[in-house]
């Protein structure tokens, strides 16, 4: 490979590494706080993003939400069998799905904000200390 470099690797040191430690470690605080709500992080993030932008696309939520959109398909079907979200049909573009969040789920994710706003400070604390 042109321009390839043959120090050694050190991960330790690499960037990237630690934002996703930072973000992995988060999600486990995360996911165990919202626990007693009944969500996993995957559908905390869908419901973030649909308080966020109301009526995404399925496309513009994989994107939002950094969830692949296999996983994003089966985490909306989950939701939609439980009733959390809603599916609608755009009204421009048939092909397009809406998804958009139920007056009743909005209660619970409003519930929710001070779990994410406790982790999100727990872990930047974390990481000064660092």
């Amino acid at each position: 490979m042109r321009g390839h470099d043959d120090r050694r690797f050190d991960l330790e040191r690499h960037f990237f590494f630690w934002v996703t430690q930072v973000m992995g470690s988060r999600d486990r605080h995360l996911g165990r706080a919202l626990r007693e709500l009944g969500l996993k992080v995957p559908e905390w993030r869908v419901l973030a993003a649909l308080q966020a932008r109301r009526g995404c696309s399925m496309r513009d939520l994989a994107e939002l939400t950094t969830i692949d959109r296999t996983t994003l398909s089966r985490t909306i079907d989950r939701m939609a069998a439980a009733g959390s979200i809603n599916r609608l049909q755009d009204v421009a573009d048939a092909r397009v799905t809406r998804v958009v969040l139920p007056r009743r789920r909005a209660k619970i994710r409003r519930r929710a904000a001070p779990v994410w706003h406790w982790s999100t400070r727990c872990r930047w604390r974390a990481c000064r200390r660092g």
